[in-house]
């Protein structure tokens, strides 16, 4: 009852008389008749999630389900899950029951090409954005290990806070910032995503644990990384990773303080110097095991004990956090539109309507 739709596009590679051309194998699928003519508040893309023998005491392969669930508890919709090459067909298991009940699209793409599903992740992201645009109001762009924070609140919709910050907008810049179109309309003023700071937070290896953490490990200053954004697709052309690179012009970036909206990275680690209590999560852990029960058929931890246990094939775990090397992570702060937007965001304390340092088209 899942419907597969396979396309081959051809991918042009190198120049002049040497190129050639390459197909990529791209599967999707989804339930058509929960998804005919929908259109969604918040729309979410995950991944690229994969397959690596090398981290099999991660709990890479645990932290979908329960992110997902969570989601589902703050207002998201709709998710678009990208998987790639090495991924073990037991994804199913984790997938399936929210492709089965509407709430989710699994686009697989099969590129042995692709040496490295970090370095070619833009590529994911821009898939998602054309497959959300005119159809989701917001897109949120995430890992399974992060979780938006609005305030200090708890149970909070994500799709009502993000309207809301639209609609405030109007008093930061009269005549700029008009007041949020109802759904389906294209407005040609206003903001075309809400930017954000992005806090990791390390808490020791324990695939178990799930949300339940009663406390995480950080570095003594907490300061934000790059940023993260969440976006009105029909508003933006293009992504780069985490930011927006080309969008409708005239339109803004809205950049909220820490206290307004954060994203909190949980990294697993063995040991770290400071300890902090956090129970942003661990307050909403029992009704997550409860929904993920009734998700999936049976009590969460038995099937999560089933994931863990059961190496699958040479290449069955998904990558978790260590798929991004610091190596990696370093080149990105080292990047200079992170460095210009980090400048111009630390210290506000208020909602602020800036022009990121990006080219808008």
């Amino acid at each position: 009852d899942v419907q597969l739709e396979e396309v081959e596009p051809p991918l042009a590679v190198g120049g002049g008389a040497a190129t050639t051309v390459r197909s990529a194998a791209v599967r999707a699928c989804h339930e058509p008749a929960l998804l005919e003519g929908r259109l969604f508040g918040l729309a979410a893309c995950v991944g690229p999630v994969w397959d690596d023998p090398k981290q099999m005491q991660d709990s890479g392969i645990l932290k979908l389900p329960q992110w997902l669930e969570y989601q589902t508890m703050h207002g998201v919709e709709h998710f678009f899950v990208y998987t790639t090459q090495r991924t073990d067909p037991r994804m199913d298991s984790i997938v399936g029951p929210f492709v089965r009940s509407g709430l989710a699209s699994r686009v697989h793409i099969e590129d042995p090409s692709i040496p490295n599903e970090v370095q070619a992740q833009h590529l994911f992201e821009n898939d998602c954005l054309y497959r959300a645009k005119h159809r989701a109001e917001w897109l949120l762009k995430s890992d399974p290990d992060e979780y938006l924070r609005f305030g200090e609140g708890r149970g909070q919709d994500y799709h009502a806070a993000l309207r809301s910050l639209a609609q405030k907008a109007t008093s930061l810049s009269a005549g700029t910032i008009g007041p949020w179109k109802e759904k389906g309309e294209v407005p040609t003023e206003g903001i075309h995503s809400v930017s954000f700071g992005r806090y990791t937070f390390r808490h020791p290896q324990d695939a178990m644990q799930q949300l339940q953490l009663t406390s995480t490990m950080r570095e003594p200053k907490l300061a934000p990384l790059c940023p993260k954004f969440v976006l009105r697709p029909s508003q933006v052309h293009v992504l780069f990773v985490h930011w927006p690179t080309s969008w409708v012009p005239g339109m803004k970036s809205l950049a909220m303080p820490a206290n307004a909206l954060a994203a909190f990275h949980y990294r697993t680690l063995d040991t770290a110097s400071t300890t902090v209590v956090d129970r942003a999560l661990a307050v909403e852990a029992k009704a997550l095991g409860d929904r993920l029960a009734l998700r999936y058929g049976r009590r969460w931890p038995s099937l999560a004990g089933d994931l863990q246990a059961d190496p699958g094939s040479p290449e069955s775990l998904l990558a978790s956090e260590g798929s991004v090397s610091l190596d990696v992570e370093a080149e990105l702060l080292a990047n200079p539109v992170i460095a210009a937007w980090a400048a111009r965001t630390r210290d506000i304390t208020q909602p602020t309507l800036i022009d990121p340092p990006l080219v808008a088209a």
